[in-house]
């Protein structure tokens, strides 16, 4: 199938991700947690609006064309999972690791035990 318009939103935010992720891994850098939590988030953010609009096709304020409508679900299981829940569960996942990253390697300086 075609993807919309708003998948190729989610995709735009998403595909960086795994750029920015693979080199800070590479790296052992923690200094991209700024610029990926702005893109998880932003991607979360299309990604719950695009499934609303699945859910409730009113709520499409012409945001997609007519030839690919993004209210059409092509992949529906368990009876509401669909490709833009998956997508918002992966955003969801990416921004609660950075933050929990985050907590991890700012860690609060101990005490000095130098004794004179």
């Amino acid at each position: 199938f075609v993807p919309c318009t708003l998948c190729w939103y989610q995709r735009i935010a998403m595909y960086p991700l795994v750029v920015l992720f693979g080199l800070a891994a590479w790296r052992r850098d923690h200094g991209i947690r700024p610029y990926a939590a702005v893109l998880a988030t932003v991607g979360a953010g299309i990604a719950a609006y695009h499934y609303l609009i699945q859910r409730f096709p009113s709520l499409d304020a012409g945001s997609c064309s007519l030839g690919v409508p993004c209210s059409t679900a092509y992949v529906l299981q368990f009876g509401f999972i669909t490709i833009p829940y998956m997508a918002f569960s992966a955003f969801t996942a990416l921004a609660a690791l950075l933050w929990l990253d985050r907590a991890s390697a700012d860690p609060v300086p101990s005490p000095s035990t130098n004794q004179e």
